[in-house]
């Protein structure tokens, strides 16, 4: 824990008792500490008061002590954390805790990361085209909306491309795409069929 106090008009003195813990629950010496670092949050967001070494100017003992020469008065809220001289990346941050006109402030959690999407969640496929007139064994590309799709069609065949072709008879058919992350996401397109006009008999003579 850490006390606060003012010693004298605009300015306040820090006193950071070191840890004897780490997070997660292994002991800690005080003398393993290699810095301690001093924020303040006027409500802006915090900034980095000093950087204390250990050995600056003497070896640590239980506590440290930090003046801060210009306040906010009313509005500041100060934070520490130690470094010490543990593992292969050279860190490791032990929290201390500082207590702020008399209200006592516990070690910052993590910080939260939210998202929000403001577009429209698909209520199905869509087709295009949607409708399109082929004559028999004619061949038209679909494509799909969101994409990732598995095709079919009720008479003519489709490949995993979306290339159709008519069947040789009927006058319609339908084009089916059903989506392969979410199968409830599906839709539809139709397609007419004309056959090629005949020539009038007489006409040929």
């Amino acid at each position: 824990m850490a006390s606060i106090q003012g010693v004298a008009l605009g300015t306040v003195t820090l006193t950071i008792t070191l840890p004897t813990a780490r997070q997660d629950g292994t002991a800690a010496q005080p003398s393993e500490v290699q810095s301690i670092t001093i924020l303040r949050d006027p409500g802006t967001g915090p900034a980095t008061l000093a950087t204390i070494a250990n050995g600056t100017p003497a070896p640590f003992g239980a506590t440290v002590s930090y003046v801060d020469q210009s306040p906010v008065t009313g509005t500041d809220a100060y934070s520490a954390f130690c470094t010490d001289t543990a593992g292969t990346q050279g860190a490791t941050s032990l929290a201390v805790s500082v207590s702020v006109a008399g209200q006592t402030l516990a070690p910052l959690l993590a910080p939260t990361l939210t998202a929000s999407n403001t577009g429209v969640a698909p209520t199905g496929e869509v087709i295009t085209p949607s409708t399109v007139t082929l004559a028999p064994g004619g061949t038209q590309t679909f494509s799909a909306s969101p994409a990732g799709v598995n095709w079919s069609a009720v008479s003519g065949t489709i490949d995993a491309n979306g290339n159709y072709t008519a069947p040789s008879s009927g006058t319609s058919d339908t084009v089916n795409a059903t989506s392969i992350a979410t199968p409830s996401l599906s839709g539809q397109a139709t397609v007419t069929i004309t056959a090629a006009p005949q020539q009038n008999a007489q006409a040929r003579k």
